[in-house]
C-alpha cells in the first residue's frame, strides 16, 4: 500500500501540516527534534546555582511589584470596601505567580523565556548557564515575538 495519495489525499495533507510546523521552529534555528526534547537537557550544579539565583530574584521583584500595587491600592481609597478589592487582586496574582514560576528543570527553560519577555529578570541574570541553555531561551523567545507580530 502506498503512502502517496492524490492531491487532497490524507498522506497530502499530512504532509502539509509538517511542513508549517517545521517552519516556525526553523526560522529560531531550532529542529523539531529539539523542540520535543528540551527537557533532556542536563544541568551543571553550577547552572543550577545560576537558575536559583535567576528564578528567586524574579520572584522576589514581581512580589514587590505586587506588594506596590497594593500599597498604592490603600493610599488611593479609604473605603472600607477596599479591603475586598485588595483581597481579589491578590487572590489573581497569587494564581498567576503560582502557574508561572515552576522551578522544574524539564521547564525552566520556557519559564526564563517568559520571565525575560515580561521583563522580571534579563540575559545578564541568567549569565553563567550553558549555551546550549541559552539558545534555547533565545529561540523560544524569538518563536514568541513571531506570535505577537502576527496576530
Amino acid at each position: 500500500m502506498s503512502k502517496q495519495r492524490g492531491a487532497g489525499g490524507r498522506a497530502s495533507g499530512l504532509n502539509s501540516l509538517i511542513r508549517e510546523w517545521r517552519a516556525p521552529h526553523s526560522k529560531a534555528g531550532l529542529s523539531p527534534g529539539q523542540v520535543t526534547t528540551m527537557n533532556n537537557l542536563e544541568w551543571t550544579k553550577a547552572e543550577k546555582h545560576v537558575a536559583r539565583r535567576a528564578y528567586d530574584l524574579a520572584y522576589e521583584r514581581e512580589c514587590r511589584s505586587i506588594r506596590a500595587k497594593v500599597e498604592q491600592m490603600l493610599r488611593a481609597d479609604n473605603d472600607i470596601r477596599q479591603i475586598w478589592r485588595i483581597h481579589d487582586y491578590l487572590s489573581k496574582e497569587r494564581r498567576k505567580t503560582d502557574r508561572k514560576y515552576d522551578y522544574r528543570y524539564s521547564v525552566l527553560i520556557y519559564v526564563f523565556a517568559r520571565l525575560i519577555g515580561e521583563g522580571w529578570i534579563t540575559e545578564v541574570d541568567l549569565s553563567g548557564l550553558g549555551k546550549d541553555k541559552t539558545q534555547r531561551i533565545k529561540a523560544i523567545r524569538s518563536l514568541g515575538r513571531e506570535d505577537e507580530v502576527n496576530s
